[in-house]
């Protein structure tokens, strides 16, 4: 995922995509015995308001296609006065620099999507006015990385789907 524990590129590291074919077969594999190692999806709202330090199981952290959006978003919100809009747009262009590409929605996030939407319904929720966050779920699903948010109730019922960890 191509950053270290602060959400920072690893000095002289290369940013990488996602996890290629090759990583994912050794994720499967077994390992010597000790800590687990986490990968963490950051939510929008941790990559917004940053400062998240991340405990030490946690190995790699990254951004997706779909926060990425969130944050364009945010950049065309009417009212927004020149000195605020500079502002979103430098932290925008930050955020992408630090990251690099986002993890993408495709179309294994996409079946992830229907099995998490779909357990949203079973909890007795709608998925309605969550798609961008059911959406950074599936891409969370498809990575095999676990979700970092301040808003853990917005993924409640899905813990059998996706590790949900508090960023607070």
């Amino acid at each position: 995922m191509g950053a270290d524990r602060s959400g920072r590129p690893a000095a002289g590291q290369e940013r990488r995509r996602g996890l290629g074919a090759r990583a994912r077969r050794a994720a499967g594999r077994a390992g010597p015995p000790g800590p687990v190692a986490v990968r963490a999806l950051l939510d929008t709202n941790v990559v917004i308001t940053g400062g998240f330090v991340a405990p030490a199981e946690i190995t790699e952290v990254a951004i997706c296609s779909i926060s990425y959006a969130e944050l364009e978003q945010g950049l065309v919100a009417p009212g927004l006065d020149p000195a605020a809009l500079a502002d979103r747009k430098l932290q925008v262009l930050e955020i992408r620099q630090a990251f690099g590409r986002g993890l993408p929605f495709d179309d294994v996030a996409a079946m992830y999507y229907g099995r998490i939407v779909e357990a949203v319904h079973a909890s007795g929720r709608s998925p309605r006015g969550r798609i961008a966050d059911l959406m950074i779920a599936a891409v969370a699903r498809a990575h095999g990385a676990a979700i970092v948010t301040h808003n853990v109730a917005d993924f409640a019922g899905l813990e059998r789907i996706v590790q949900v960890i508090s960023a607070d």
